[in-house]
């Protein structure tokens, strides 16, 4: 995906079109996963995580200032949801 297309599903996503956000879940959920899976070392808790991630990342998205930046911005929350879930363990 190029950073137009990244760009225009973050704003469509941002005007409440759901199935723009789909698509967002749907090009990086894998990465997250893996990332959590990685830092976590446990399916379950990657999984959580995961889900923890794209609930903030949702909530947020307005504070993204490059929506083409969108892949890097929210395997940089899964990160920070895995130091949270480590310091609350």
């Amino acid at each position: 995906m190029d950073e137009t297309q990244w760009r225009e599903l973050v704003a469509q996503t941002r005007q409440g079109n759901k199935e723009a956000f789909v698509k967002l879940y749907n090009e990086t959920q894998r990465s997250v996963y893996f990332t959590a899976l990685k830092l976590t070392a446990n399916e379950d808790n990657a999984k959580d995580v995961m889900q923890d991630t794209f609930m903030t990342a949702l909530e947020k998205l307005d504070t993204l200032e490059d929506g083409a930046k969108f892949p890097q911005w929210v395997n940089g929350i899964a990160i920070n949801k895995c130091r949270q879930y480590f310091r609350n363990s």
